[in-house]
C-alpha cells in the first residue's frame, strides 16, 4: 500500500516517533492534501511495516513522560522503498493516491527519480490510450463504448497533466 511506502520514505530521511509522522499527514500539509491519515491508522501501518521487517522501533526515555517509541527504517525497508520508487503505477485509478504519494516521496529523496517516474507514467498512460482507442474501434455495444470513452478522456487528461508536471519537480 502506497501509504506504507510513503512512511518508509519519511523514515528514510530520519527516525521519527508516531506524532511526528502524524503531523506530516495533517490537512494543511502537502501529504494531507493527498490523503488524510488518522493517528490510529498510522500506527496500524507502522505495525504492519514492523511485521514485514521494514521498520524497527526503540523506546526513547523522556523525563516527565512515558518513553516514546522511535521508528526507523531497516535495510530491507530501504530495499522495499527503492523497489516501489522504481516503478510506475499500473492502473489509472491509482494515480490519484498511489502515484501522487510515490511522486512526493521520490521528490524528497531524488528529484531526478521523480522526473523519471513522471516520464515512465506518461509512457504507461500513452499505452493505455492506444489500447483504449483500439477497444473503441472494436466495440459494438454503445454503453461499453461510453465507458471506454470516459476512460479515454481520463487518460488523455492525465497525459496532459503528466506532460505539464515534467520539469516542475524540484523540492520546495
Amino acid at each position: 500500500m502506497a501509504i506504507e511506502q510513503t512512511l518508509l520514505g519519511l523514515l528514510a530521511t530520519k527516525p521519527r516517533h508516531g506524532y511526528e509522522l502524524t503531523k506530516e499527514f495533517m490537512p494543511e500539509t502537502t501529504l494531507g492534501d493527498i490523503v488524510h491519515l488518522e493517528s490510529g491508522m498510522l500506527y496500524a501501518h507502522l505495525k504492519k511495516l514492523q511485521k514485514e521487517g521494514w521498520v524497527e522501533s526503540t523506546l526513547e526515555p523522556q523525563e516527565s513522560r512515558p518513553p516514546r517509541r522511535i521508528f526507523s527504517i531497516t535495510s530491507s525497508g530501504q530495499a522495499e522503498l527503492h523497489r516501489w520508487l522504481g516503478e510506475p503505477v499500473g492502473k489509472t485509478r491509482d494515480i490519484r493516491l498511489d502515484f501522487l504519494l510515490k511522486l512526493y516521496t521520490a521528490r524528497q529523496h531524488k528529484p531526478a527519480l521523480a522526473e523519471k517516474l513522471v516520464n515512465e507514467q506518461r509512457d504507461v498512460c500513452e499505452r493505455f490510450i492506444v489500447s483504449l482507442r483500439e477497444q473503441m474501434e472494436e466495440e459494438d455495444d454503445e454503453f461499453r463504448r461510453l465507458v471506454i470513452e470516459m476512460r479515454l478522456a481520463q487518460n488523455a487528461a492525465l497525459l496532459s497533466w503528466l506532460r505539464r508536471a515534467a520539469g516542475r519537480l524540484t523540492p520546495g
